[in-house]
């Protein structure tokens, strides 16, 4: 059972990384939107 909660923490945090880079990089060309402002 930890096992499976380590993995899917992993994935979560991974997932995470991935959208926040995404969302820095989409805030550093276009300007700030209401959605972005929900986000962070």
């Amino acid at each position: 059972m930890l096992a499976v909660n380590d993995s899917l923490n992993v994935t979560h945090l991974l997932f995470a990384d991935k959208w926040l880079k995404c969302l820095a990089r989409s805030n550093s060309k276009a300007p700030r939107t209401r959605a972005d402002g929900i986000y962070s």
